[in-house]
């Protein structure tokens, strides 16, 4: 067995470099969920590596039980919209849109009130940058969509606390019918 003792400088640093980008691209908020410097880019994927996420989703997450419903591709973006009802009555509902910039891709989500009033301003939306794409699973800035088997959907959100750390609540989907 060779060992190596020696490394040029210039590859130890720019390996070293490329490992410490690596890692603060890709910190952890919760045990499911990354964030990442909004400046880092996004991975190189196409639309159709979102079509794990396409079809109608029911559930449960955030105390009550939800719907999640992602169409088909059209014009290079994907939409969808997300339903939480507690005890029959709608808590609020989101539409959502994934899409590519210069930088790539991200997903933005508007909220609405049972009265469909929205959360964000008019010209507004939360806006999450995808940082990692795996064959079943997708890691945006803030959210993860997990698909651990062919009927099942795991979405885990990071929210941010008064003291700064990030408390993960999860929606355990099921799918209820594909779309195509």
């Amino acid at each position: 067995m060779k060992v190596i003792t020696a490394m040029p400088k210039q590859t130890l640093s720019l390996l070293l470099l490329l490992l410490s980008i690596q890692v603060y691209a890709q910190k952890k908020a919760t045990a499911h969920v990354f964030l990442e410097d909004k400046n880092q880019p996004c991975p190189k994927i196409v639309l159709s590596d979102f079509e794990m996420i396409t079809g109608h989703w029911i559930g449960s997450g955030l105390g009550g039980e939800v719907d999640e419903l992602w169409m088909p591709a059209r014009q290079g973006q994907l939409q969808g919209v997300f339903r939480l009802e507690n005890n029959g009555q709608i808590i609020f509902t989101e539409y959502m849109s994934l899409v590519q910039d210069s930088i790539g891709w991200m997903l933005k989500i508007k909220h609405f009130s049972k009265d469909f009033e929205g959360w964000e301003d008019r010209d507004k939306s939360e806006t999450f940058r995808l940082i990692k794409a795996e064959k079943n699973a997708l890691y945006f800035s803030g959210i993860s969509y997990i698909r651990p088997s062919e009927d099942e959907l795991l979405i885990f959100v990071a929210f941010k606390q008064k003291d700064g750390s990030y408390r993960e609540e999860v929606f355990d989907l099921n799918l209820k019918s594909k779309l195509n």
